[in-house]
């Protein structure tokens, strides 16, 4: 299997953002299955940020795998606010690809909808 055989995560992007990076793949990152055909997702693709999207209200997503290439490792979401990269808004942390989508969509349709 090769990366151009797996689907970007299907993630529903509100009004207002834009997305600046999109390496977030509709895998899950502890399938053997990647290991035995010549291709290791993790090693291979999940190597800096692999989500990045902006709002014009200052709000950013960046989403990570951490440590990096490490297959016991998990995704950590910074949300940060006018740049401050010291002081993020939130900070969450999962193994879990969908959950990892649902809190992106949450922050997304709660900056979306704000007055």
């Amino acid at each position: 299997m090769s990366i151009r055989e797996v689907k970007l995560q299907a993630i529903r992007v509100p009004g207002g953002w834009k997305i600046g990076m999109n390496n977030f793949y509709d895998v899950d990152p502890d399938i053997d299955a990647f290991d035995t055909r010549g291709f290791n997702f993790v090693k291979d693709y999940l190597l800096g940020t692999i989500y990045f999207a902006s709002h014009f209200h200052g709000l950013k997503i960046d989403v990570v795998w951490t440590p990096e290439e490490d297959e016991k490792g998990h995704y950590k979401m910074l949300v940060i606010k006018d740049d401050d990269w010291i002081n993020p808004l939130e900070i969450y942390e999962s193994r879990d690809r969908l959950d990892i989508t649902s809190k992106i969509e949450s922050i997304m349709w709660n900056a979306s909808h704000e007055s």
